[in-house]
């Protein structure tokens, strides 16, 4: 085959030129006869076309990923009666933020030390700030969060047999919501300037702009 014919091959299969030359090596069985080598070749083609989409498939998956991770950066989490419920973006963020540093103006956050890596592990104060923290929070306060911002609703372990026996943990948290019930839950918010921070990053800081006369 000519390299104008490898290329043609190449852009065929989505494969490069120097993979098809290399499967046409593969398949060259003189001793067996050139239709069975093209079978073989056949094969192995079809093989490193099912190979490649695979990769292609995993990397776009990993990067799917990641870009959710980014997201998740950014994020509210608050969790009991074996419910977590979830809501990300800058905004959710910054209304969650507003709303904690509010009650906590008023002497009505508490911070769950010993599951709290922001106090045990980073020594970070409350009275700081509520960023990173695993604060117990009222439900009637989850219930008011949860007007303001969309939680997805999930199952702490969504293979336990309470979680199967009990259907979704939306219905449940409505449930609990409807019968006035006081379970005792936690919340967290997460930021990827905090997550940075506790990881030892240094924190971006804004150039300042000196206005020359």
């Amino acid at each position: 085959m000519s390299d104008d014919e490898y290329n043609e091959m190449a852009r065929k299969h989505g494969l490069t030129p120097q993979e098809i030359r290399r499967l046409r090596n593969q398949a060259q069985t003189p001793w067996l006869g050139a239709t069975i080598a093209h079978l073989k070749f056949e094969a192995l083609l079809k093989e490193a076309k099912k190979k490649k989409g695979d990769k292609v498939k995993k990397a776009t998956n990993s990067k799917s990923k990641s870009l959710d991770s980014v997201s998740d950066e950014n994020s509210v989490r608050v969790f009991g009666s074996s419910i977590v419920g979830q809501a990300y973006g800058l905004e959710t963020f910054k209304n969650a933020e507003k709303f904690l540093a509010d009650l906590l103006a008023k002497g009505r956050l508490e911070c769950r030390t010993r599951w709290c890596k922001a106090c045990s592990l980073y020594k970070l104060r409350l009275s700081d700030g509520t960023v990173g923290h695993v604060i117990k929070i009222s439900f009637p306060n989850v219930i008011k969060l949860s007007e303001i911002m969309k939680f997805n609703w999930n199952w702490k372990r969504p293979d336990s047999e309470w979680a199967r026996s009990h259907g979704k943990a939306a219905d449940v948290f409505r449930q609990l919501v409807a019968t006035k019930s006081k379970p005792v839950w936690h919340i967290i918010i997460q930021s990827e300037e905090n997550i940075m921070r506790l990881l030892g990053a240094p924190v971006k800081v804004k150039p300042v702009e000196i206005a020359i006369e």
